[in-house]
């Protein structure tokens, strides 16, 4: 039986959603500097719901911006304050290709699950 889903429709087939009681966040759609401030009080939400390592679905996503990686950063250095972590499953094509060209650039230390490239969490 799946847990219940939350669904925050950002509009025009984007949305932010979590099956509880997890730590799971799904995006799904496009997201940019639009949608910032919703995933980051969805974040939050989940950060302070729960104990674990929060999960970012991003399997979903068909577009992101860098305006979403610096999100995702600077929850993963707040998370790494508590000995926790951002963990990134199943990124989309689209997604990947962002946060690649991103570490290309500076490590991001991100620990990535489901994407067939499962890497180890970098040590901070």
């Amino acid at each position: 039986m799946n847990a219940p889903l939350i669904d925050v429709p950002l509009g025009e087939d984007r949305s932010v959603e979590q099956r509880l009681p997890s730590s799971v966040l799904t995006l799904v759609g496009e997201h940019d500097i639009s949608t910032v401030a919703t995933l980051t009080h969805e974040l939050a939400r989940v950060i302070g719901e729960a104990d674990t390592n929060p999960v970012l679905d991003l399997s979903g996503v068909t577009f992101m911006d860098v305006s979403i990686v610096n999100v995702l950063l600077r929850t993963n250095l707040d998370l790494r304050r508590d000995s926790r972590e951002l963990v990134l499953r199943a990124p989309s094509p689209n997604a990947r290709r962002l946060l690649d060209l991103c570490e290309n650039i500076s490590p991001l230390g991100f620990h990535f699950v489901g994407d067939g490239r499962q890497v180890e969490p970098s040590a901070a």
